[in-house]
């Protein structure tokens, strides 16, 4: 009751226009002085009790002995209603209007303060007030504004470290241009520093157009978002936000540290255009961090050395006003505002020996708009404040700014409107922790996440996968070992001399070269550096290239040597002969040319690493988390990828085209025991229907990494294992069937008639050393005997025609003559 006594004899004295202190042991006369006092009207109970808080600082300071002694501070005020036009238009009222002001409590909102303290420097008033926008500490527009709350700037390293604690990575904003753009681009820039992103910073001009920047934010799937609006134009904004869906268990809304309890819960349909219950449950569990200080025991009050809390009717006032403080940050402001007042009493009780040391000397309640010289003297003893008061330490810095306390508490709002201190920001160590037996709550299992987080997750062969085609290219590497062990052996036999040993030989060396690009195929890249994987990937295309140039060369060119023998033995009767050496050199010049593309390729190109991403796939163990894996596989890729790739295409096409057609050519030929022509054929044909079918396959499944590599090491493995056993199969088990004794070859034409009673092929016994010229040998002279047979049976015909002809005539003389007689 003797509080609610005590603020009516103060608002009784506001609006009366009394001036005597309601304290007693005020007889004396005092000089009386004036300050302006510049209040906002907002409907809630802490702004409505702005005047009065600050007029009964002034009664304390009248009230207390050895502050002010000799003068009387009193106050001259109005309400802006939250207008910069209605502040200055108040500001012009106090300089042109009597009494005059020497200072000026306020403004306490931003928006006001950077118009009116920008024009009122121009007067040389100090102000001295609640607003902390960051653009208030340019010294060169407000070098007269002193902040008692603590910069809204100050306390955005909570907020980095609020965002961190939270693993948020991520995050948008939205805020009113006129007021906040600063703070925010200075919050925008350290989170950045701080490796989080801002996805989008949506600037609103008019609060009841901002429908597409909300839209921008949906479009960003930010969840964590960051509000800079005054607590009236939020309660709009928040409304569309409502009716766009803009809400939920997904979403995180940190709206500024000084809002109060509460401020959503007086919306109404006709005023906003939603409800307070429909905000009430979309703003459950929002956050702010807070930089309001409150002092812990009320003992601690100190102003230089002065104590209202020893007079028992200021202590109650002040017990009063800290414990409201502590329950709500909208009470915090009469805090503020009461420490403000005392800053200003202490700044003129430092003021008044350097005024009056001036000459000519100058009182407080001289003009000061004329003189700049006593402004400077205001301002110059302002930054000496070092004090606790309702606020806690309270020091004002060089530039004007309330220099920073260690702590900073992150609230919540979890039930019935009101919020509740559930952490603290050390700013000492950077750190957040929870309060004791607090906890921060959420609509789900846990704090929502960010947004959609991807998390890259290389692709890797399956370990099955790999040790099949490991398994396979083993044994095809080892029959190859076997094969070139027998080639080698055994060079000088008949069995294996007449397969060009030496040819075979190039066979196998590309087989395993191909064999041991499969194991290259399956090696894991994912912690491979980039340089690393360039140098793979050209040792692939080089064992591939040459191992198809040794082995498919090698096999091309023993069926164009057969291919040649052929046509000129079988068609010309000419003889021929093709040392191996020849076709080595043709085989060497196939491999001179891969090495030449892949040098050029190196040297004229630049090849870099990239990444291919595949379909992403919701994590299903928690899909609260949204944590969705990207596949991603690195791959080689050059600038001129494709130039190089089809030069290096088309020379192994032709050399496969030319294949097919002389395979095809020497379809009739065989050469019985070692049917040679008719496996080279066969092994062409393999590795052309190889080559076709999986080059395109692999470019359609190039997504599927395990059926990549599967697909492509089968491929290899089968068309290597299939020549190898085309080649190698029928001379080993030729060699082994003869033991290297008389060997016998007919060598022929399947679909060739001989017309007569003579063999089709000619039988030959032959010793070491004759080889195919032997062969050539017995092939003309079977064609020479057949052509002298066709002609003498020719003969034979013509002989056997005229006999019968001359028989005929005879015979029809002697029938006539008798006749004619």
């Amino acid at each position: 009751m003797m509080l609610v006594a005590f603020y009516l004899t103060v608002l009784s004295r506001l609006f009366t226009g009394a001036t005597s202190s309601p304290f007693p042991g005020d007889a004396a006369p005092r000089r009386p002085f004036y300050i302006g006092g510049v209040f906002p009207k907002f409907n809630d109970p802490a702004y409505d009790l702005l005047p009065a808080t600050v007029q009964t600082a002034i009664d304390h300071v009248n009230n207390m002995t050895g502050l002010l002694d000799g003068y009387e501070l009193r106050l001259r005020w109005e309400w802006t209603n939250g207008g910069a036009a209605r502040a200055l238009q108040l500001l012009n009222t106090f300089v042109y209007t009597e009494p005059h002001v020497v200072m000026t409590w306020g403004p306490a909102l931003s928006s006001e303060a950077l118009v009116l303290n920008e024009v009122a420097a121009q007067y040389n008033l100090v102000q001295v007030g609640l607003a902390n926008s960051p653009a208030l500490g340019q010294g060169h527009k407000y070098p007269l504004t002193l902040r008692i709350w603590e910069e809204e700037n100050e306390v955005n390293p909570a907020r980095v470290a609020l965002m961190k604690r939270l693993n948020w990575s991520r995050c948008g904003m939205i805020f009113e241009e006129s007021t906040f753009r600063q703070h925010f681009e200075d919050l925008a820039e350290l989170l950045r520093q701080s490796n989080i992103t801002v996805a989008a910073m949506e600037v609103v001009h008019d609060v009841t157009q901002s429908q597409e920047q909300i839209r921008s934010l949906q479009r960003h799937d930010v969840r964590v978002i960051f509000i800079g609006f005054y607590a009236g134009a939020a309660k709009r904004l928040f409304c569309q936000i409502y009716h766009l869906g803009l809400w939920g268990p997904k979403y995180v809304w940190i709206v500024p540290g000084w809002y109060p309890a509460g401020w959503w819960l007086t919306v109404t349909r006709e005023n906003h255009g939603c409800t307070a219950e429909q905000l009430d449950e979309m703003l459950i569990y929002h956050l702010f961090v807070s930089g309001v200080q409150v002092i812990d025991k009320l003992d601690d009050i100190d102003y230089h050395g002065l104590k209202p809390q020893d007079d028992p009717t200021q202590r109650q006032y002040l017990k009063w006003l800290r414990m409201k403080s502590l329950l709500d940050n909208n009470w915090a402001t009469l805090g503020y505002a009461y420490d403000a007042l005392f800053v200003i009493a202490l700044t003129f009780n430092a003021s008044i020996a350097d005024l009056a040391e001036m000459t000519p000397p100058r009182r407080l309640d001289d003009d000061v708009y004329e003189d700049e010289e006593i402004s400077k003297i205001f301002r110059r003893n302002a930054e000496t404040i070092d004090v606790y008061g309702v606020t806690d330490h309270l020091v004002i810095s060089q530039d004007g700014a309330r220099v920073f306390t260690e702590y900073v508490y992150i609230e919540q709002s979890q039930e019935n409107g009101s919020y509740a201190k559930v952490a603290r920001f050390n700013t000492a160590n950077s750190t957040v922790s929870l309060l004791d037996g607090r906890t921060l709550l959420w609509s789900g299992k846990g704090p929502p996440v960010d947004g959609i987080t991807e998390i890259e997750e290389p692709i890797t062969i399956s370990l099955v996968n790999r040790l099949v085609s490991y398994v396979l290219s083993a044994f095809g590497s080892l029959l190859s070992l076997y094969f070139v062990t027998i080639n080698i052996r055994y060079r000088n036999q008949r069995a294996i001399k007449l397969s060009s040993p030496m040819l075979n030989n190039f066979i196998v060396c590309g087989c395993l070269l191909l064999y041991a690009a499969v194991f290259l195929f399956g090696l894991d890249r994912s912690t491979m550096n980039d340089d690393v994987i360039v140098g793979l990937c050209f040792v692939e295309t080089a064992l591939i290239c040459v191992g198809i140039s040794l082995a498919f060369g090698a096999l091309f060119l023993k069926t164009y040597r057969i291919h040649l023998i052929w046509t000129n033995s079988m068609k010309h009767a000419k003889r021929m002969e093709i040392p191996d050496s020849k076709l080595m050199a043709g085989v060497a010049a196939m491999v001179i040319v891969d090495v030449i593309c892949i040098l050029l390729w190196i040297l004229l190109d630049r090849t870099t690493v990239q990444k291919f991403y595949l379909e992403s796939k919701l994590d299903e163990t928690n899909p609260e988390l949204e944590l969705y894996i990207v596949p991603v596989y690195r791959e080689c890729l050059s600038d001129n990828q494709i130039v190089f790739t089809m030069a290096i295409y088309s020379v192994k096409g032709l050399v496969m085209l030319g294949g097919i057609f002389l395979a095809w050519e020497m379809r009739r030929i065989t050469v019985a025991e070692l049917n040679d022509s008719h496996f080279i054929a066969l092994s062409v044909y393999v590795v052309a229907l190889t080559m076709a079918i999986t080059i395109p396959t692999l470019y359609v499944i190039k997504e599927n990494r395990e059926l990549y590599f599967g697909v492509r090491s089968v491929a290899i493995v089968l068309a290597n294992t299939t020549v190898l056993c085309l080649v190698f199969v029928p001379k080993i088990t030729l060699f082994f069937k003869t033991k290297d004794g008389e060997l016998k070859l007919h060598f022929g034409n399947k679909d060739q008639s001989t017309g007569s009673n003579l063999p089709a092929a000619s039988t030959l016994n032959h010793g070491p050393g004759q080889g195919s010229r032997l062969m050539q040998t017995l092939v003309k002279r079977h064609r020479t005997l057949f052509e002298l047979v066709s002609k003498l049976k020719a003969l034979e015909a013509i002989q056997v025609k005229a006999l019968r002809s001359k028989t005929s005539n005879g015979k029809q003389s002697h029938e006539i003559g008798p006749t004619g007689l």
